[in-house]
Formats: structure tokens, C-alpha cells, sequence
């Protein structure tokens, strides 16, 4: 046996070792749920298969030796993810699937059916519950659309429309428009119209079809008009885009119809929000969801019925000067480039715009510019002078209140990116003087600093001082899983999206660059059981090269709660 075939081996067998003993089994009650849902006649079975023959394994490519850890680490931890509580087993099942996407679809299929039939049992945690659905559904449908169709009634509702839109989206590049149709009548008759999904849709449907355009046209009103809206509007393509994009090919009632129905629910939005648009062509200011949606629809409403467009800006004084330098609403602040498909301008929207909202978003947005202009100075001498540049970026503040990162952690960690190459001691310059700065922040921006640093030091080919701050960075992880645990407020987030937990991968990412052994050792000493089998099959991940580039934190307590999607650097 070669000596990376043992490393394999002993790698395994101290996984499984260290990780099976710590789960607790599924109850008899799981067990025997899940046994009959998969050995129902006709369904794919997941009885332990036999051995490849010989000449089945000569036909199938030779693993790495990593590919061989990961598929080992993989097998042993399926039986602890399937004892676990429903929603760490749904996720679980979800990752162990999502793993084995591109090398064993059928197996991937069979963990993310089980998976979804997890997400069911999932009680009392709505949000985890339909997120997921959602990523279940994502994983699977590339695999086979007829099990996310089959599945969709029995998901949650934010999970069936985005699958839905999915599979419109599907139905329609393969210019299957019934069917893409069908999809939307059924989203419409159990919640409300697919407007995102449709904007695709419509774009594709050919000329011959305008009837079905104008009745999908027609319903989609219909829908509006039954559901009230007070959510923000402008955050994702809603009927307001429809309209845009399609009211000048309808008849002109219809079209009409359409933005009445608009501007009423617009003027009954009493939320006091205000919206900022730019694009290449400028940028506008809103009080109000009203002043935007009027904006917005203008262009439209002026081709269809002038005199009514003009009795609407009298009404509304604010909005004539904007009306006027930019006659064409978005496509004047955001114009449109030939022959590419139009995108949304940047939008930025304030809460409880009134009284002294707009001072206090002024001076913190000039302190932001502030920041903003020292650090490109320091970034563009860190390319000449970097020994100056550090120099520079010490004496930033290490925080500002308003702000979610140190200006000088920050500073510090973009000339050391600059200079991990070109000049190795200006970056460890850099890197060693983040290191000092991250143990005075808060410990969520020690482990962000700390990792930052050790995959600087790998960069540079310094596994020995990429190792010495895992060891920091681990200490801190477990200040924080113990934050997470704590009895008297613990987190109630789901444990596979904890900070901790994210800590805890992001370490595991770097180990596993570094030496497997010490990876496997990292896994031993995580003190949740739970925990430890998401980074065992994290590992498995990392070895397989599937490192997500974006990563759920969530915080549920008595004072917080917060939900963010980390950038994976």
C-alpha cells in the first residue's frame, strides 16, 4: 500500500472512530419512516450495494487518494447524519447529496429525496425550514425535475415559488411553453402570480403567441389586484417589471388597468421608506414607494395617456424635476446596453426616512467616504511603499460604530493580498500586524481576521505560520461555540449555520490545505457532536475541492437576530 493510500486509511478509520461513537441513534420510529419510504416498490433502494467486479472498477476512473478520503469520510458519515433531529439530518443529508452531485447522481438523489423527507419533520423553525427546502430543491433539480414537480405541493411556500420559478426557467430555455405556462397557472392558483419567473417567459414567447402573452398578461393583474403588497418594492422583479417591460405590447386598457392598480397599492403603502436608483446615467431620490413607482412607470403611462400622466406630476411637484432629467424613468438612469439583457440599476432604500433620519445617514455616509478615500491612498502606496503604507494603516481607527468591519484590520489585509506575491516580507509585514489587530476586535471578526491571515500565509508557501494561527483561530472557534451553547441564552439557530460553526469550517478548509491528520485531529476536539459531523463532512467537501463561495451565519436569541450570507474568500 503507497504511503498516500495509508494516510488515506488512517485518516478514515480515525473519523469514523472519533465521529460514530458521539451521534446519537434515530429513533426506532425514524428509522422504520425512513425504512419504508425507501424501500417502497419501484423507488431506488438504498441497501449497502455489493462490491464493484473487477471489471466494474477498471471501467470507472482511479480516485486520488483524496477523492478516496472524501468518499470514505462521506460513507461514515451518513449513518450519523440519518440519527440525528430533522433538521440537522435535512441538512446534513442535503450537503452529503449536494457532495455527490457530479460523481453518483443516483446516490445524490436518493440523500436529497431523504433530505426533503427530513425537512418535513422540521418543527417550530419556519425560516430553516423553507431555506432548506429551497437549497434542497436547488441540489436536485439539476438531477431530476420530476422529483422537485412531484414534490412542490408538500413544500413551504417561499420554497415552492422559488423551485417553481426554477422550473419555469427550465421549461422555458428549452422553449417548452405550455409547460412553462402550466407551471405559472399552478403557482398563480395556490399563492400569487410568478412575476420574476414570468418576466423570462414572456421575453421568450414568440410573436405568434401574443394571445397567450396578453391572458398571462391579464392574470398577472388579476393577482396583483387580489394580494395586498407592503413589502419594499424595486428588490427583486416584481409586477412593476412586468408592466415596464411588457404594458406598451398589451392594449393600451389593459396596460392602463395594470398601472392604476399599481400606483392605488403604492399610495396605500404607508411605510415611511425612502429610495435612492443610480445607474451610468445618474441618480434619483424617493420619499415614498408612491414618487418611485410613478417614476418608474411615466414613460409607459405618458405613451398611453399623456394628459393622465401630466395630471399625475402636477399632483406631485417633488417629482417633476427628476421626470425632466430623465425622461425615460430607469432606462435614463440606468440605460440599457445593445443587444444585453437589461439589469436593475444599483438601489439603496432607507427606513424611517422622516425627522433627523437623513442628517444622521449624511454624516455617516461622509465618515464612510472618509474611510473609503484613506484606504485606496494606503492601497495605492501599498504597490510602491508598502513598509509606509502598514505604517498608515495602524493608526485607523479599529472601529466605527456605524461600520461592520475594522478599517484597520481591513486596510491591513489588502496590502498584504497585494504583496503575498510580489513582495513575500512586505506581506508577512502586513499579515503579522493583522494578527495583532484581529485579537483586539470582537471574536466573529477574530475568526474572519485569524482566517484571512492563515490563507495569506498559504499563499505564500508559510504552512508553519498557517498552522500557527489555525491554532489561534481554533481557540477562538471555541469561545464561540461555547457563546452558541450557552444554557442561559443559547442560539436557536439551526447548529449547521451557528457562527461557530462557520468558524469551525473555515478552519477545516484552511487544515485540510496543511496536513489531513491534524484535519482529523481539529475534528476530535469539537466539542458538539453536531457540529462535528458537519465538518467531517465539510472535510469530505473540501478534499472534493466544493467549498461554498457563500456561506449562511444565523444568530436566534432573547436580543438578536441576524441572518447574513458570508463571502467565502
Amino acid at each position: 500500500m503507497s504511503r498516500s493510500l495509508k494516510l488515506c486509511f488512517f485518516v478514515s478509520m480515525l473519523l469514523i472512530s472519533q465521529v460514530i461513537p458521539a451521534q446519537q441513534p434515530a429513533t426506532t420510529s425514524e428509522r422504520k419512516v425512513e425504512t419504508t419510504k425507501t424501500e417502497t416498490p419501484g423507488a431506488p433502494s438504498t441497501k449497502p450495494k455489493k462490491e464493484s467486479t473487477n471489471k466494474d472498477a477498471a471501467a470507472k476512473p482511479k480516485l486520488t487518494p483524496d477523492q478516496l478520503l472524501a468518499k470514505q469520510t462521506l460513507e461514515a458519515m451518513e449513518g450519523p447524519s440519518r440519527g440525528l433531529e430533522a433538521p440537522m439530518r435535512s441538512y446534513t443529508l442535503l450537503q452529503i447529496g449536494s457532495a455527490y452531485a457530479a460523481s453518483n447522481p443516483a446516490k445524490a438523489r436518493i440523500l436529497l429525496q431523504d433530505a426533503f423527507s427530513a425537512s418535513l419533520a422540521v418543527q417550530d423553525m419556519d425560516e430553516p425550514k423553507q431555506i432548506l427546502q429551497q437549497e434542497i430543491f436547488s441540489a436536485l433539480l439539476p438531477i431530476s425535475q420530476a422529483d422537485v414537480e412531484e414534490r412542490l405541493t408538500q413544500a413551504e411556500p417561499q420554497a415552492r415559488k422559488r423551485a417553481s420559478a426554477a422550473i419555469v426557467k427550465s421549461y422555458t430555455e428549452k422553449k417548452q411553453f405550455d409547460r412553462a405556462m402550466d407551471v405559472v397557472q399552478q403557482m398563480t392558483s395556490s399563492g400569487e402570480f410568478p412575476y420574476n419567473a414570468a418576466v423570462e417567459l414572456l421575453e421568450a414567447m414568440p410573436a405568434e403567441m401574443s394571445g397567450e402573452k396578453q391572458a398571462m398578461f391579464a392574470s398577472a393583474t388579476a393577482s396583483f389586484r387580489g394580494h395586498e403588497h407592503k413589502e419594499i418594492v424595486g428588490l427583486e422583479r416584481d409586477f412593476t417589471t412586468v408592466v415596464q417591460r411588457f404594458g406598451a405590447s398589451m392594449p393600451p386598457k389593459l396596460a392602463l388597468e395594470a398601472i392604476d392598480e399599481i400606483l392605488s397599492q403604492a399610495k396605500k403603502n404607508d411605510q415611511d421608506v425612502t429610495f435612492a436608483v443610480g445607474g451610468a446615467g445618474g441618480s434619483a431620490s424617493f420619499s415614498s414607494a408612491y414618487e418611485y413607482e410613478l417614476f418608474v412607470l411615466l414613460p409607459l403611462l405618458r405613451t398611453l395617456d399623456e394628459s393622465g400622466a401630466n395630471r399625475l406630476l402636477e399632483e406631485n411637484n417633488a417629482l417633476k424635476i427628476t421626470a425632466q432629467k430623465y425622461p425615460k424613468g430607469l432606462d435614463s438612469v440606468n440605460p440599457p446596453e445593445p443587444g444585453k439583457d437589461p439589469h436593475p440599476p444599483m438601489m439603496m432604500i432607507g427606513m424611517g426616512g422622516g425627522g433627523g433620519g437623513g442628517n444622521q445617514m449624511s454624516q455617516e455616509e461622509g465618515m464612510r467616504q472618509e474611510m473609503q478615500r484613506r484606504n485606496d491612498l494606503i492601497m495605492k502606496m501599498a504597490e510602491t511603499d508598502p513598509t509606509q503604507a502598514i505604517a498608515q494603516a495602524t493608526v485607523l481607527p479599529l472601529t466605527i460604530s456605524m461600520f461592520g468591519v475594522s478599517p484597520r484590520a481591513s486596510a491591513l489585509q489588502g496590502i498584504a493580498r497585494l504583496n503575498a506575491k510580489k513582495q513575500p516580507a512586505a506581506g508577512r509585514q502586513a499579515v503579522a500586524e493583522l494578527r495583532k489587530t484581529a485579537m483586539q476586535l470582537p471574536l466573529d471578526d477574530q475568526e474572519k481576521f485569524l482566517a484571512s491571515s492563515a490563507k495569506l500565509y498559504l499563499e505564500m508557501d508559510d504552512k508553519d505560520k498557517a498552522e500557527d494561527v489555525v491554532g489561534e483561530a481554533l481557540k477562538v472557534a471555541a469561545k464561540m461555540l461555547e457563546n452558541d451553547m450557552n444554557p442561559d441564552d443559547p442560539n436557536k439557530a439551526l447548529k449547521a449555520w451557528w457562527p461557530s460553526t462557520n468558524a469551525y469550517r473555515q478552519m477545516v478548509d484552511i487544515e485540510t490545505k496543511i496536513s489531513h491528520p491534524a484535519t482529523a485531529k481539529l475534528l476530535q476536539e469539537i466539542k458538539d457532536p453536531d457540529v462535528r459531523t458537519v465538518e467531517s463532512i465539510n472535510f469530505a467537501r473540501a478534499l472534493l475541492g466544493q467549498t461554498p463561495k457563500l456561506v449562511r451565519v444565523m444568530v436566534n436569541r432573547k436580543d438578536m437576530n441576524m441572518h447574513m450570507m458570508n463571502q467565502n474568500d
